[in-house]
């Protein structure tokens, strides 16, 4: 009895805790979520399963609760901190959320932001195959209630019971339902999309049948990722050459498909014979992007290098790729391009040398890169106003300011592009995806047969980038119509560039200039 009643005390001052420690984190702010990938569980189905939640580290911790769409937790899950919540489909696909398959796209999907390229939200079909073709337990696991489901071929993963957020409730439900979203939008309410949802023996088969198929995109579900990768699937590309000074480099690389982070890095040398027993190697480990900083260089001289990764004892290598240091550190300036539109297109990116160089992140009118993408390190916010008055106004143009990153680094002559000569760019251009020098990215070709190549640099968000060697985020100098604290973006993946879409101003986005003829 007396062990009974410590036990209700200790729930009783968990609960305020938690209560004090929301009411004390401003409504808006995002939180970072703390996990690194899962182990991938084949249960004998279509894709593979992770072994536990984003932001938990291990199958029995809840982890972290996301609206969907949003790939940060936050203490408030309101209808008005939603950034998906009332948009049609229409309106999603338009902004890039989601693609034409109604699902979530990379940049918007809690598992591929926080856990690499490999990992995703499970679609609508995923999740009722878990259902259908799986057996479930309630059962526990150190103590903690949920789901243990077992696949076909006998292998099994557990889902926790971790409730849901709702508003700034803290634990709503928690050790009796879980609540998962899948990554599929529902088609007929702009409010919701389909969500797994167990509460202890009883399953909700997500079928559009019994009317407790979807939920409202502003609460805070789990996310369990799903993969469609194996080993034999690993490979590694080679990036660019970036910040190349007389006696040093920074180079690029990135690995695809891998579940867990994994051996890499670059052999480098004055000869293009480059393996494992040859050449200079510099290592660090990875589950996508990376990048390795070499000195001690010599200028003037022609360095061969390649990415490599390390999987099951085997090296697999990326293309060989070369780079020149410099004698005194000169700088390249771009070449204008006429595409034969309205204006002239630079060859290359605000900080690079090259083409196919990604060249720096920046944030909406900001001029200098920094560590940290996030609002709280935005320079135009006022953190005490309003969600929709905290935005000081530089300009619905900024295209030619002093807001203007092309005109201030480049000098007179180049800016930004507005959202109409990016609309432009992508309505008159044929549009290919091709990689330069093992850069993947886009051929834009115009009307008279001139062309340009963006390469897929992805984005900066917070301290991470994302979407490097997939996905192309260029900024226009053109605010948002909609959402003041945003700007339209030019943005790709594959086989043409999307224009009107809007990011955030705090993300770090590439900036390709142009010039009037």
């Amino acid at each position: 009895m007396m062990k009974d009643i410590c036990k209700d005390f200790q729930s009783i001052c968990l609960f305020v805790l938690c209560l004090f420690f929301t009411a004390c984190i401003p409504e808006n702010i995002e939180l970072p979520v703390a996990s690194a990938p899962a182990e991938a569980i084949d249960l004998g189905l279509s894709v593979k399963w992770a072994s536990y939640n984003v932001g938990a580290n291990s199958p029995e911790e809840y982890g972290g609760y996301f609206a969907w769409g949003e790939t940060k937790i936050k203490s408030n899950y309101a209808e008005s901190t939603s950034l998906t919540y009332g948009l049609s489909e229409s309106e999603l696909k338009s902004l890039g959320i989601i693609g034409s398959d109604g699902n979530l796209t990379a940049a918007y999907d809690a598992a591929t932001v926080n856990w690499g390229s490999a990992w995703r939200m499970p679609t609508l079909d995923e999740v009722k195959e878990l259902l259908d073709k799986c057996s479930w337990q309630w059962t526990t696991v150190n103590g903690i209630y949920g789901q243990k489901v077992t696949g076909p071929n006998g292998n099994s993963i557990f889902l926790p019971a971790a409730g849901r957020r709702n508003g700034t409730e803290v634990g709503c439900y928690r050790g009796s339902s879980g609540y998962y979203w899948s990554g599929t939008q529902d088609e007929s309410y702009s409010v919701s999309a389909y969500v797994l949802y167990f509460y202890r023996d009883n399953l909700i088969h997500i079928d559009g049948l019994e009317g407790n198929d979807f939920y409202y995109r502003n609460r805070g579900f789990s996310v369990r990722p799903v993969t469609e990768y194996t080993n034999a699937a690993i490979s590694v590309t080679t990036g660019t050459a970036t910040d190349i000074t007389a006696s040093g480099v920074t180079l690029l690389g990135s690995i695809a498909n891998a579940t867990q982070s994994l051996t890499c890095g670059v052999i480098y040398g004055t000869s293009s014979a480059l393996s494992s027993t040859s050449g200079t190697m510099k290592s660090t480990t990875s589950d996508g992007d990376f990048s390795l900083g070499l000195t001690g260089l010599n200028a003037n001289t022609t360095y061969y290098y390649r990415a490599y990764v390390v999987v099951d004892g085997e090296y697999r290598y990326g293309e060989i790729c070369s780079f020149k240091t410099e004698q005194n550190g000169g700088s390249v300036v771009a070449e204008a391009v006429d595409l034969g539109l309205s204006v002239k297109w630079a060859c290359c990116n605000v900080g690079a040398d090259v083409p196919e160089g990604y060249g720096g992140y920046y944030a909406w009118g900001e001029t200098e890169e920094k560590s940290d993408y996030d609002w709280d390190t935005y320079q135009y916010i006022d953190t005490d106003g309003d969600w929709q008055d905290r935005w000081p106004n530089i300009g619905s143009n900024i295209s030619g300011t002093s807001y203007d990153v092309a005109h201030v680094k480049w000098g007179d002559g180049w800016r930004m592009p507005t959202l109409a000569e990016i609309q432009e760019l992508c309505e008159k251009c044929s549009w290919e995806s091709t990689s330069v020098n093992g850069v993947w990215g886009q051929k834009v070709t115009g009307p008279n047969g001139n062309s340009i190549f963006l390469p897929a640099a992805g984005y900066r968000d917070g301290t991470e980038v994302g979407g490097r060697g997939s996905y192309g985020y260029y900024w226009s100098g053109t605010l948002s119509e909609v959402h003041s604290g945003g700007a339209y973006y030019l943005y790709f993946f594959s086989g043409r560039g999307y224009w009107g879409g809007c990011h955030d101003r705090r993300y770090g986005h590439t900036v390709r200039p142009v010039t009037d003829k």
